[in-house]
């Protein structure tokens, strides 16, 4: 209880001027053994929040009281909880759904994000709110062997891809100016939008400055029917003859089975990972090809295959007329017009 209770007055900021009042304290009595901040500062900051209530001092308030007071002692496990808006979700509640809301970052010092899931959500009671702990299992490959192999693939560069932040106003603005598909074209063709006085274009050439990722004839063919010893070494016996789908990749990914790979099979599960579920936003029933587990075996044909031309396949479809596509969605059904009689039946 005391690593809670240091926790959760480490990491609020309103009492960071009592910390630096104490660490003053501290400095002038160093030389006397004892003086931990973990263990001490608990009990000098109730004292202290305690006789400004006393001395009805103005900077006093109940939030501080609460917070120096502790939280209770009787922990309340849950499932899922809403911090500033946000909604969180256990990892082991989200496991068989097709969309995802367990997953949590936190910026490192360089400025790249962790990722992970949340294992364990523990509530505490203080007298006026509530306060959540955080359970989560990180994995940082940073500076690691894994880190060399991974960079040195065609995925490299995504390592340390800056997190964005969408405008999705934006994003719908500029689907609303696209221009309408002629019958016939295929994603070979531009997309075309009028944004105001100006013409904009996205095809192939522009996707491929913005990824990096390379065009060019596609070799899967050859590579069907070969086998899959990688396969083999990270999924069981029992799935033989089966495909392996999304959902049993991305269980993978964040399970004690990962730790046990080598980590030249870390990468290649971490490559797969990354093209169905990032690169292509595929759902967790959506089965894996056999020919991507052949072609991730040979890391230096992994590279040199043109994903370019996947990734911008699967884009171009939920692209092209997009909005005609979900307008009964998002604005339901156009009313039919009145019947002779000058009824009109819902849609």
């Amino acid at each position: 209880m005391k690593k809670v209770l240091w926790y959760l007055l480490h990491n609020s900021h309103e009492i960071d001027t009592y910390m630096d009042e104490y660490k003053s304290i501290m400095n002038i009595y160093r030389a006397f053994p004892g003086n931990d901040m973990q263990e001490r500062f608990p009990c000098w900051f109730e004292k202290k929040i305690h006789d400004l209530k006393v001395k009805n001092d103005p900077t006093y308030t109940s939030e501080l009281f609460a917070l120096a007071c502790g939280p209770s002692y009787n922990a309340l496990s849950v499932n899922s909880c809403v911090v500033n808006g946000l909604k969180f979700i256990l990892h082991n509640c989200d496991l068989r759904r097709s969309t995802q809301n367990s997953g949590i970052s936190t910026p490192n010092p360089r400025g790249a994000m962790y990722c992970s899931q949340l294992k364990e959500i523990l509530e505490f009671s203080h007298i006026p709110f509530k306060v959540v702990l955080f359970k989560v299992k990180w994995r940082n490959f940073r500076d690691t062997n894994k880190d060399v192999l991974f960079r040195r693939t065609c995925f490299g560069w995504l390592f340390d891809l800056a997190e964005m932040q969408e405008t999705c106003i934006l994003l719908h603005y500029i689907s609303l100016c696209q221009e309408e598909l002629a019958q016939g074209d295929t994603d070979v063709v531009p997309l075309t939008y009028h944004v105001r006085s100006h013409e904009l274009k996205f095809g192939r050439e522009e996707f491929c400055l913005v990824t990096g990722l390379r065009f060019g004839i596609e070799f899967k063919d050859f590579l069907k029917g070969l086998p899959t010893p990688f396969r083999r070494r990270v999924f069981s016996s029992e799935y033989d003859g089966c495909n392996i789908n999304v959902g049993m990749v991305y269980y993978k990914l964040y399970s004690e089975d990962f730790d046990k790979l080598s980590d030249n099979d870390d990468v290649r599960l971490s490559l797969v990972g990354l093209l169905v579920l990032v690169l292509l936003g595929r759902e967790f029933n959506y089965k894996v090809n056999n020919w991507i587990w052949s072609l991730v075996d040979n890391l230096d044909a992994w590279n040199v295959y043109p994903w370019g031309n996947v990734v911008w396949r699967t884009l171009y479809t939920q692209l092209a007329g997009a909005c005609d596509k979900r307008l009964e969605a998002f604005y339901g059904k156009p009313w039919p017009p009145p019947d002779d009689k000058g009824k009109v039946k819902k849609p």
